[in-house]
């Protein structure tokens, strides 16, 4: 990994961030090749899933939304890690970085035992709207791109003039505040997404579904199934990420497929 770094920064393709002044762990800033690979690998996608279909539609959703919008989500509540202190060197660890020595969780860093509770850690960076910062002002930068598309869902269905099934697609900023970010770009605190929300009657949703979970239930798939219990949504609406491993179908209430997983409100 050190090579390849070192590689990237010789060749002006990413170099660390503010790395003058010491750097930001977990930010990276694109060089002139680097920026340039990133654009082309923008445009081919934008344009193959874009302009050269019908049935998907773009849209630029705003960094800055609604607290609401993330209290609907569950992402207040529950987009976190659980996180453990280390009492002798004082590093901040996820859980799931520990090892085990002798029946015993220890800090990978130091070797120490002495590590405090699993606490949750929210990833999202939380900031403050206005002049006041108080409880009213509170909002959070972006984790993902997804729920600008799912907010703006009626808008962008009536304006495009599209019915179901269509797809919006989005490319934009997502900040994570990672306990320890680590693996180069893999793990970052500030990244882009690309993505594409394909929107689905909500019984063509639940049939792919079925048939998806059944199909790839053998490398470990995710399905989930939410059901928005906003009245004014009517068409289900079926989230595909680039990887193909996870899926999130939503479905308007009255569609008589019950209510399994959590309730979304958006």
């Amino acid at each position: 990994m050190e090579k390849i770094v070192s590689l990237c920064k010789r060749r002006g393709f990413i170099m660390q961030s503010s790395e003058i002044y010491g750097g930001l762990n977990g930010c990276w800033d694109y060089g002139p090749l680097g920026t340039e690979l990133k654009r082309n690998l923008k445009d081919f996608w934008w344009r193959r899933m874009v302009r050269e279909r019908d049935d998907i539609v773009g849209m630029d959703g705003s960094i800055l939304m609604n607290r609401q919008v993330w209290v609907a989500s569950g992402h207040e509540a529950t987009f976190s890690d659980p996180m453990v202190d280390c009492g002798s060197c004082k590093s901040r660890l996820r859980v799931d970085q520990l090892s085990e020595k002798d029946g015993k969780l220890h800090c990978p860093v130091c070797g120490s035992f002495d590590l405090t509770e699993a606490r949750a850690f929210n990833l999202m960076f939380k900031t403050y709207v206005g002049a006041t910062e108080d409880e009213s002002a509170i909002t959070y930068l972006r984790p993902e791109t997804a729920q600008a598309i799912f907010v703006q869902f009626k808008n962008v269905l009536e304006v495009s003039r599209k019915k179901v099934p269509f797809g919006i697609a989005q490319i934009g900023k997502a900040f994570r505040n990672e306990i320890n970010p680590r693996n180069f770009t893999f793990r970052s605190r500030e990244f882009e997404q690309i993505k594409k929300v394909v929107h689905l009657p909500a019984a063509l949703a639940a049939e792919i579904l079925i048939s998806r979970a059944v199909a790839t239930s053998a490398v470990g798939a995710v399905v989930e199934l939410d059901v928005f219990a906003n009245p004014k949504l009517h068409a289900g609406q079926l989230s595909s990420w680039a990887s193909g491993s996870s899926w999130v179908a939503s479905f308007s209430p009255g569609d008589g497929l019950g209510s399994s997983g959590r309730t979304s409100r958006p």
